[in-house]
């Protein structure tokens, strides 16, 4: 089977850099095994990923999902027109409070204690109030044996918003379970009428790994998915178009999946679903094929992390296989991850509704 035969040695990967890596010979090292390795390396890290606590707890937070016992009061600053939160507006060290909570039941703002300065906004609270945020500002009866042992220290954050000069939002925090570090999360996003959309997220994870994913738009539109440990790319998809005529709208579009050493490009054109190159550490593979497969169309979302496309990639002894067939859910998985981090759900969810009751509790 040809499934088989490219997954020789694939219970023998490592996750980052292999020691035939350090010094390898280009020339000796074939697309099927390329390949293979790569996919293998990736494979560990989406299952290490998708089933490490720290990326479960950060997740599994729906940013349009409605908080219980009226959600109108957790978050003040969407009844404005115009707001302006700076770091140093909630900077500090806040531990939550269940007593205030209890005691507070009908819209007071404040529900952490200020215990100390810090340039920072140190939040601490309990991980089960992380877990389940829907109670994050409703006082339960077992509330009373929880301890604030989870902590975001947020070095970055401003929250710009007003009709004239759209949305800026940046945030930047370093994640703590039981003194452990469980990871950082960084965001960076503005949106207006002028730039359009500049979006970058980005999760580092407790045990290595890097996920990100950035969306820009304008004359020169980006977007790029990415897997990463130790600087060495497991998975990378970037499309990226270039406005080149202002009277027709005319873009060149360019396509490129990484997967550890393998990299295929595609320049986008007129019938160019077939017109794909493969490389191997940067060597051009001429004596094989790649041709984009579509699976459902879509323009609004193209590429293999959206499962719109798929890739068939034809060998050099004829024999040929899609990237979808080579790893079966690898790619849902895949898919899954970055829906997490581009939903941002922490920030939306914890963080900001944090800053809003700090800075409306002063104001």
């Amino acid at each position: 089977m040809i499934l088989s035969v490219l997954f020789l040695n694939a219970c023998d990967s490592a996750i980052g850099l292999k020691d035939e890596d350090q010094g390898l010979n280009v020339e000796q090292k074939s697309l099927k095994v390329s390949l293979n390795d790569g996919l293998a390396d990736l494979t560990t890290a989406v299952d290490l990923i998708s089933n490490s606590e720290e990326f479960k707890l950060l997740s599994k937070m729906d940013p349009n999902a409605q908080q219980n016992g009226g959600s109108a009061q957790f978050a003040p600053e969407f009844r404005n027109d115009s707001l302006k939160i700076l770091l140093s507006d909630i900077s500090g060290v806040y531990e939550y409070s269940w007593m205030r909570v209890k005691r507070a039941p009908y819209g007071i703002l404040r529900f952490f204690d200020r215990t100390a300065d810090n340039d920072h906004l140190i939040v601490r609270l309990p991980v089960q109030k992380v877990r389940d945020y829907f109670f994050l500002f409703i006082h339960r009866a077992n509330d009373t044996t929880l301890t604030n042992n989870f902590e975001a220290d947020v070095n970055d954050y401003m929250l710009s918003r007003s009709y004239d000069k759209g949305l800026e939002y940046k945030l930047g925090a370093n994640l703590k379970i039981d003194s452990v570090n469980i990871g950082a999360v960084t965001i960076q996003s503005s949106r207006n009428k002028v730039n359009g959309l500049n979006y970058l997220s980005v999760y580092s994870l407790g045990n290595g790994f890097t996920v990100s994913n950035q969306e820009n738009s304008g004359d020169t539109a980006v977007s790029v998915y990415s897997i990463s440990k130790e600087n060495k790319i497991l998975y990378e998809e970037k499309i990226s178009s270039y406005k080149v005529s202002a009277e027709n709208r005319r873009r060149e579009r360019i396509y490129s999946l990484t997967i550890g050493d393998v990299k295929v490009v595609r320049e986008m054109g007129p019938n160019s679903l077939d017109s794909a190159k493969v490389y191997v550490a940067g060597v051009l593979q001429v004596d094989a094929k790649v041709e984009i497969v579509v699976n459902e169309s879509d323009p609004t979302q193209p590429g293999m992390t959206n499962q719109k496309r798929d890739i068939k990639i034809t060998f050099d002894d004829g024999t040929s296989i899609t990237i979808r067939e080579l790893k079966g859910n690898t790619i849902e998985n895949i898919a899954e991850i970055f829906k997490s981090v581009r939903q941002a759900g922490f920030a939306t969810q914890i963080i900001d509704r944090i800053a809003a009751n700090i800075y409306w509790s002063k104001n």
